[in-house]
């Protein structure tokens, strides 16, 4: 299958919105799974997230974040962005459409990378300027604070 896209967006990001672990397609019909048709979600630097409907070729949903997306984390119901405008965006995926959940407080430097604990509680996030943070995602507040020595110690 070929869905027609945009050259100038390029995807940096899959996520397979209802596919739980260990779950297959259906036999019959790889896009759909348990009689629902499947969901995939993509990121990119265009700032954008796209819900694909992959039975009609076609975007099904657009969500604008406006800054370019380096990298996401899909953890139940909430998408994780690290984003060029140096936030950590928070998005949730309803059933008719994306919509912003919190915007985790501006670093001093563009979040490149992040990871999600497993009970969504915490977010690691790796930043241009080398350092790492730990976010608390229900405060929103940055509670470890990793920095790349600059002298021999």
């Amino acid at each position: 299958m070929v869905i027609a896209g945009n050259k100038n967006s390029p995807i940096r990001t899959l996520h397979w919105f209802n596919n739980p672990s260990g779950s297959e397609s259906d036999d019959l019909n790889p896009l759909m799974l348990r009689g629902q048709p499947r969901r995939l979600l993509s990121t990119g630097l265009n700032g954008v997230v796209i819900e694909w409907d992959l039975l009609q070729r076609s975007v099904k949903h657009i969500h604008t974040v406006h800054a370019p997306v380096w990298c996401s984390a899909l953890v139940g119901k909430l998408l994780y962005l690290a984003c060029e405008d140096r936030s950590i965006k928070i998005l949730k995926v309803n059933k008719e459409k994306i919509e912003l959940a919190r915007t985790l407080t501006k670093a001093e430097s563009r979040c490149l990378c992040l990871e999600v604990t497993p009970d969504g509680k915490h977010v690691y996030a790796g930043y241009a300027d080398s350092s790492v943070r730990r976010w608390e995602v229900e405060s929103g507040n940055c509670t470890l604070h990793l920095v790349k020595a600059t002298k021999a110690v």
